[in-house]
C-alpha cells in the first residue's frame, strides 16, 4: 500500500512512500479508514497496538510475528498488510542498487557546500569564477 498513487496520481508502484503509515496511526483529513468494519480500520488498530507496544517497551511486538532488526544486506523488514504480518526481505534489489550507484560528489560535506555556495554567489555578481576555484578536495 502507498499513498503515492492517491496524492500524486502515480500509477507506477514505487513501494511505500515516506510517512505512508501516519494515516493509519493518527486521525488525518481524508483518512480512508473510518468505517470500523473495514479491513483498513482493523489494520489501523493493529498498527496502533504495535507502535504503542514499541513506545512502551522498546520492543516491536504485536500480531504474533517476531519483528527482528535488519542484520544483512537483504534489508529484512516487517510487511504489514490487510492479509497479515510477515517478515520479508527488500523486494526491489534493482531499485536499491540504482540509488546506491548514484555519486554524491561530496554533497554531504558542508565545507564543499559552503564553497560551492560562495562560488555561486560570486559568479552571480558578474565576477569571473573558474571551475577549479570552486573545487574542494576531500579532507580540505
Amino acid at each position: 500500500f502507498s499513498l503515492c498513487s492517491i496524492f500524486w496520481n502515480n500509477e507506477v508502484d514505487l513501494g511505500a512512500c515516506h510517512l505512508d503509515e501516519l494515516t493509519n496511526l493518527f486521525p488525518m483529513e481524508g483518512n480512508y479508514a473510518k468505517d470500523p468494519n473495514s479491513e483498513d480500520y482493523k489494520l489501523s488498530l493493529k498498527m496502533i497496538e504495535m507502535w504503542t507496544n514499541f513506545a512502551k517497551t522498546s520492543v516491536p511486538s504485536g500480531g504474533g510475528v517476531d519483528w527482528t532488526p535488519v542484520e544483512t544486506d537483504a534489508l529484512e523488514h516487517l510487511e504489514i498488510s490487510n492479509s497479515g504480518l510477515s517478515m520479508k526481505t527488500y523486494p526491489v534489489k534493482e531499485r536499491r542498487a540504482f540509488w546506491k550507484s548514484l555519486k554524491t560528489h561530496g554533497a554531504h560535506d558542508t565545507t564543499r557546500i559552503q564553497t560551492l555556495n560562495h562560488c555561486k554567489r560570486t559568479a552571480g555578481n558578474g565576477l569571473s569564477v573558474e571551475p577549479t576555484d570552486c573545487t574542494v578536495e576531500p579532507g580540505n
